[in-house]
C-alpha cells in the first residue's frame, strides 16, 4: 500500500501474457490511475515501497531499478556484471537507502551517491527503514533453527560509502 491509501498490484490478462500494474483506493475500491514510477513495469515481483518510494529488481533479475517519488521514472541504481549473477526479490527501501542481494552477496545502496557496499557474502538479507539497517547474516550450512548473526546500525552512522570499482 502506498500513501494516500493507494493499492498497486501486478495482474496479467491471461496466461502467458505479461503482468501489468493495476491501482485502486484502499478506501473506496474504485480503479485509480497507476503512479508513473510503476506505469511501464512488466513482470516485477520484487518490488518494494516504503509508501513514497520504490525499489525493484527488473524481470530478467539483472538490475535495480529505483524512483525516489511515485510521480518519478524509475532509474537503474546497479547492474549485475556476469550473466550468472541476479538480483533477488529481497529489496528493501529506507529513506535513500536499498537493501538487496545478489546472493550469496548482501547489498546496501546509497541512491543519492549512487554508490554501494556488500554487508555479507554468506547469504542472509538486509532490513532498511528510515532509521536504521539491520544485517542478518546466513549460517553457511541448512540447518533446521538456524543461530545467526546480526548487525544493527542507525543509518546517521553509516560511513561514506566506497567509489564502485
Amino acid at each position: 500500500m502506498l500513501d494516500q491509501h493507494i493499492v498497486i498490484w501486478a495482474e496479467a490478462s491471461a496466461p502467458g501474457v505479461p503482468t501489468k500494474m493495476h491501482a485502486a483506493s484502499a478506501v473506496t475500491g474504485q480503479p485509480l490511475p497507476v503512479p508513473r514510477a510503476l506505469r511501464t513495469l512488466r513482470n516485477v515481483t520484487g518490488l518494494y515501497t516504503d509508501g513514497r518510494r520504490i525499489a525493484y529488481p527488473n524481470a530478467p533479475y539483472r538490475s535495480l531499478w529505483w524512483s525516489p517519488s511515485l510521480r518519478k521514472r524509475p532509474y537503474k541504481v546497479v547492474g549485475t556484471r556476469h550473466s550468472f549473477e541476479h538480483i533477488d526479490n529481497s529489496v528493501k527501501v529506507g529513506g535513500r537507502y536499498v537493501g538487496f542481494g545478489e546472493q550469496p552477496r548482501v547489498l546496501v545502496a546509497d541512491t543519492k551517491t549512487g554508490r554501494y557496499v556488500e554487508v555479507s557474502r554468506t547469504f542472509g538479507f538486509v532490513y532498511v527503514n528510515s532509521v536504521a539497517l539491520l544485517v542478518v547474516y546466513g549460517g553457511g550450512k541448512k540447518v533446521l533453527h538456524p543461530i545467526l548473526r546480526m548487525a544493527f546500525v542507525p543509518l546517521r552512522d553509516l560511513p561514506p560509502m566506497p567509489a564502485c570499482s
